[in-house]
């Protein structure tokens, strides 16, 4: 996509030689160019996914994309909806945590009763075996 001439206004390579890109216009980069080569179309995503795999690369790789000077702004705004998006899957994540800990719980609370029974049971059939006429 950034090979791609017909795309130059809107990702180019850098000028500078060093293997990184330029965005020129994130909402248009966005809209048309991330939804055709992934599965999403949020930018801050695109960037942040980018970079945790150049992280995971080499540690001398430093920041491969750059915003063009009209895209810091909506930059700045993906990255507030980003950023309550995020919070909101946290809520939800802190909810779902509760609620498997509070499942836990009570899984273990029924393992002790189980626990409980079967010592009860085991000395009653020992009693049994140990006294034929106990049962009689």
């Amino acid at each position: 996509m950034v090979d791609d001439p017909s795309t130059d206004k809107i990702v180019s390579w850098s000028s500078d030689g060093d293997n990184s890109f330029v965005v020129w216009d994130p909402p248009e980069f966005s809209k048309e160019l991330l939804q055709k080569y992934f599965k999403h179309n949020n930018f801050s995503s695109f960037v942040r996914q980018l970079n945790t795999y150049l992280h995971g690369q080499s540690a001398s790789v430093g920041a491969c994309v750059e915003v063009g000077k009209f895209g810091l702004e909506e930059e700045v705004e993906m990255l507030k909806r980003d950023k309550n998006v995020l919070m909101q899957d946290l809520v939800k994540l802190r909810q779902h945590q509760q609620t498997t800990d509070n499942q836990m719980q009570t899984m273990v609370q029924n393992l002790q009763i189980m626990e409980q029974r079967k010592q009860q049971m085991m000395l009653f059939l020992a009693k049994a075996v140990n006294n034929p006429g106990f049962l009689a």
